[in-house]
């Protein structure tokens, strides 16, 4: 018998001046991509996700600065209005998601402004979709 693990993803908030968060995420894992994508200045990396059917966190991770660009449709069906929001992360960046999110996501692509090459780590994971 093969045995399963349930992953589970924490977010905690704590410290002098702000506000407690404590929040975990536990999920029965169906399907993953773990990469680890290098990244110049000359170039954009577009992040592979759309294999994975029911996202459920989308995790990247660097020791340099990088840039995570998220293109998102916020217009209708009749007139889409893609806008791009660009990210600037230093460490790591947790997106949680949902359907109505995922559905208006068309691109992730990550970029940085060193010119030499630094690694950053990215972990999408999803679930089987409900029936």
């Amino acid at each position: 018998m093969a045995v399963t693990i349930t992953p589970n993803i924490r977010t905690t908030i704590s410290g002098e001046n702000v506000t407690p968060f404590d929040e975990k995420i536990e999920f029965d894992l169906t399907e993953k991509i773990e990469t680890n994508f290098y990244v110049s200045s000359t170039e954009t990396v577009t992040i592979p996700y759309s294999n994975i059917d029911n996202i459920q966190s989308i995790i990247f991770y660097s020791e340099n600065e990088f840039i995570v660009n998220l293109s998102i449709d916020i217009g209708t069906v009749e007139t889409p209005n893609v806008v791009v929001v660009p990210i600037t992360v230093s460490g790591m960046f947790h997106l949680d998601t949902n359907s109505d999110f995922i559905d208006t996501l068309s691109a992730i692509t990550i970029s940085t402004d060193s010119t030499s090459n630094i690694s950053v780590t990215t972990n999408i994971y999803g679930i089987e979709a409900e029936v």
